[in-house]
């Protein structure tokens, strides 16, 4: 398993539970859930039913990657990309111009 070091903004394991290694608080939406039915690590994923379930955080800056590098790191398994179209993570912060919003989709 990976370890948080000085550059790590976020990491979830999924391993029985939303503990974000980094100190960060993530909440369950619409009945997202941690489960053992299936997984590439440890025992257990993050299940979403590609409709309207996702984790989220409050704002912070530490996700606004700004002009330098940076990784984006994860194992997905879609069985379909249901209504959002892909999107496996976000930031979508509607502060106005310069809100620093991003997304990576499949």
């Amino acid at each position: 398993m990976y370890e948080v070091d000085q550059y790590t903004v976020s990491l979830l394991h999924f391993d029985g539970g939303l503990t974000d290694e980094s100190g960060k608080v993530w909440a369950a939406q619409n009945g997202a859930t941690v489960s053992t039915t299936q997984s590439k690590f440890g025992g257990s994923s993050l299940y979403l039913n590609g409709i309207n379930q996702c984790l989220t955080t409050p704002n912070n800056t530490d996700f606004d990657f700004g002009s330098g590098d940076f990784t984006i790191e994860g194992w997905v398994c879609p069985a379909s990309t249901g209504k959002w179209g892909g999107v496996i993570v976000s930031k979508w912060y509607s502060a106005g111009e310069g809100s620093n919003s991003w997304s990576v989709s499949i």
